[in-house]
């Protein structure tokens, strides 16, 4: 009896209580249209992805030939062609590009 008397309560608070609601309006209000002033750094952060998966392994590369070190350079050439790799499954994964029209 007491379980039946608890089923019911908490699934009429559950439905009296709008709590959903506040995290709506929270990413409502995170999610604006408006420009932020961080919205720049995340763009140049976006932008410089790129940059940061070519440049880490040929600085690695330049500096395993420099010292001579061969493990460096095992390891230079390890993280280009995994970001070759990465790349290809990446560009490729939805080969040949197909056209739906809008619904």
């Amino acid at each position: 009896m007491i379980k039946r008397i608890l089923l019911i309560l908490t699934v009429f608070i559950s439905t009296q209580v709008y709590s959903q609601n506040i995290d709506i309006q929270i990413l409502r209000s995170l999610n604006s249209s408006r420009s932020q002033p961080s919205d720049i750094f995340f763009k140049f952060a976006s932008n410089t992805n790129n940059g940061i998966i070519m440049g880490v392994p040929i600085t690695m590369g330049i500096v395993g030939i420099i010292k001579h070190d061969d493990n460096i350079l095992k390891n230079a050439y390890l993280i280009a062609s995994a970001s070759v790799i990465n790349f290809g499954r990446t560009s490729f994964r939805s080969w040949p590009p197909t056209t739906k029209p809008a619904p």
